[in-house]
């Protein structure tokens, strides 16, 4: 059975790149570019790994992080970002607390799924 991620981004297109290469990696995806629909479909499917992205309007990375984590708790996370200096602070300090990496945009595709795959011990 195929592993299944919850991929959360704002842009459309980044959400086509990560969603075209983890299931041609043998991943399932579920793609949502606001974080409040993303938790309600949390809520009621399992996932094994959540990737969202930081800088997003209404509601950005590091709430839907929290959030995320009050729903399921022991779901690894992978933060992605266009802008790592802009949030080094707080990036590091999710990195420490509950996230399992960050990646930068644009993302190398050899990195993203050997964190991928390392995320759900695959």
């Amino acid at each position: 059975m195929a592993k299944k991620i919850l991929l959360i981004d704002d842009s459309q297109p980044i959400l086509e790149s990560l969603s075209m290469v983890l299931e041609y990696a043998g991943y399932e995806t579920r793609c949502f570019n606001s974080g409040t629909m993303a938790l309600e479909e949390l809520g009621k499917t399992d996932y094994d790994l959540l990737i969202t992205d930081i800088c997003m309007p209404v509601m950005d990375g590091f709430e839907i992080i929290r959030k995320c984590k009050l729903i399921k708790a022991a779901l690894p996370i992978i933060m992605i970002t266009g802008n790592r200096e802009m949030n080094r602070l707080r990036i590091e300090q999710e990195l420490k607390e509950n996230a399992f990496a960050c990646i930068d945009k644009p993302f190398d595709v050899w990195k993203l799924l050997s964190v991928v795959n390392s995320a759900v011990g695959r």
